[in-house]
């Protein structure tokens, strides 16, 4: 746990992932929410490499492997706290399917009135939304 998460995380909490590491935070995207298109930042979880001049520069050039790591460097923005309780096998799904479906349904309905959503298939994505 680096300096600066240890306000938000200790040494044996469990935590999730997603989909990425990190971004440059100080875009317009980033600062809408959508690190996801951060074109300065963006290091996704797998198969990515560590930018340069964003906080983490002994890890620049390190190829991200996401679950396959022994060890993994995320931005604490990118890091969320398992609840106490909750079993890991469903708190995995949920950072990846599971924030798929949520984000959309967050962006596009969730507060306006009169809303209906139709969910095509229900598999992994389709069970989430549900």
């Amino acid at each position: 746990v680096g300096e600066k998460a240890a306000s938000k995380f200790k040494v044996g909490d469990h935590v999730s992932v997603g989909c990425m590491v990190m971004s440059c935070m100080t875009c317009g995207f980033c600062d809408q929410g959508f690190e996801q298109h951060c074109a300065t930042g963006f290091c996704a979880t797998y198969g990515a490499t560590y930018p340069k001049g964003l906080g983490h520069d002994d890890c620049h050039g390190t190829p991200t492997q996401g679950g396959y790591s022994t060890d993994i460097t995320v931005h604490q923005r990118f890091v969320f706290k398992v609840p106490d309780g909750m079993p890991l096998e469903v708190a995995g799904p949920l950072c990846c399917a599971g924030i798929t479906t949520y984000a959309p349904l967050a962006r596009h309905v969730m507060g306006k009135k009169d809303q209906h959503v139709g969910v095509v298939g229900f598999g992994g994505l389709g069970m989430m939304a549900v």
